[in-house]
């Protein structure tokens, strides 16, 4: 027994030396975005979320919906990018901000950022590959959007994983079509 565990834990170290000796490297970085000022913005509390790229916010006692830009929803995947802003956003606050390069900021959507650290939810969905870059109208962070969907690609992530196609057909057999 004793000379069994050796040789597993020999084995073992040789496998990891040889991972450790040829690191993989990813074709490129992770975008960089501008910093955005959110101090002095008004925050508003998420409370629901009607689709993977639209939010319900209480906005002076009054729920309004809130189109995230640049995201967009993969057919399969609608349930599961719901989900995951569901879990992202639950119970927090969040800081809207216009796309300044729409001429209809109203009709493609905002920038979200969450309270209190500020992360940049649109771009965290792409970057977490639970949505696609909607491209149908141009918008400030298309380049970097799209960059983000390409390091989620490479790397496997969301929708991009073979194995969460399974997943997301049994929950959409299970009937969860929309989720608050």
């Amino acid at each position: 027994m004793r000379n069994k565990n050796i040789f597993l834990l020999s084995v073992t170290s040789a496998i990891l030396s040889l991972c450790a000796a040829t690191p993989y490297k990813f074709n490129f970085e992770l975008p960089v975005f501008e910093k955005i000022i959110l101090s002095g913005l008004p925050s508003y509390q998420v409370v629901g979320v009607v689709a993977g790229d639209t939010i319900v916010v209480d906005m002076n006692n009054q729920e309004v919906k809130v189109r995230l830009t640049g995201v967009k929803p993969a057919e399969k995947y609608s349930v599961e990018l719901a989900l995951f802003v569901k879990n992202l956003l639950k119970g927090e606050n969040v800081y809207i901000v216009d796309d300044s390069n729409q001429n209809e900021p109203n009709k493609y959507g905002y920038c979200i950022y969450r309270v209190p650290d500020g992360l940049f939810v649109n771009a965290e969905i792409i970057r977490q590959g639970y949505g696609l870059v909607d491209t149908i109208a141009p918008f400030k962070y298309m380049a970097q959007f799209q960059q983000l969907e390409e390091f989620a690609k490479e790397r496997s992530k969301g929708l991009w994983d073979a194995g969460r196609l399974v997943a997301a057909k049994a929950v959409a057999e299970a009937g969860l079509e929309s989720v608050s």
